[in-house]
């Protein structure tokens, strides 16, 4: 069985792999970045482009905006033509996501998270929020951040992944939830 096609073992010491599913790492490029670029950016494209329709113009609040799927989100969010809010538990880790290109941040433990993104988008909400953490406290703000017709996107729940759920805003809203590995 291929892994990463169909079996799990990343923290495996040795596997086999067919040739057409490996690259080579380039000069210069370390092997902890090689993978973090080979896995999470293909994600973020599947997740912003394919499963949430991102459009040019759209506001997209990215979650752990400095972690390895955040950071690519961000980076694919604006190579897409969307405005991101770069989301993170620090100023530190908020000024990554900004560097990234970024144009807006919130540090979620300092501020609260949907008055900011409210306040970011001048009351109009998020169109998609690319949400990979899945904690209780903040993904019932990163929801309630979101526009009429929304999209949220995760791969991920670093933080446990069971959240409460407001399914009247769900509903009233007109909101998608779009669960995908990438």
């Amino acid at each position: 069985r291929n892994l990463g096609m169909h079996a799990w073992g990343g923290y495996a010491e040795y596997v086999t792999a067919e040739a057409s599913r490996t690259a080579i790492v380039p000069d210069g490029l370390d092997f902890p970045t090689a993978t973090v670029v080979s896995r999470h950016t293909p994600t973020a494209f599947t997740l912003l482009r394919d499963k949430a329709k991102l459009q040019a113009g759209e506001w997209v609040l990215v979650m752990g905006a400095a972690g390895g799927l955040g950071s690519a989100g961000v980076q694919v969010a604006k190579y897409l033509g969307a405005k991101a809010i770069a989301a993170a538990g620090s100023d530190e880790r908020v000024k990554v996501g900004l560097d990234l290109g970024a144009d807006a941040g919130v540090n979620y433990r300092a501020k609260d998270l949907t008055i900011e993104a409210m306040r970011i988008t001048e009351g109009r909400g998020v169109n998609v929020v690319f949400e990979n953490i899945g904690d209780p406290e903040l993904f019932p703000k990163a929801l309630a951040s979101m526009a009429r017709r929304g999209r949220l996107v995760t791969a991920g729940g670093h933080a446990g992944g069971i959240v409460p759920l407001d399914i009247n805003r769900l509903y009233q809203n007109h909101l998608t939830i779009i669960g995908a590995t990438g």
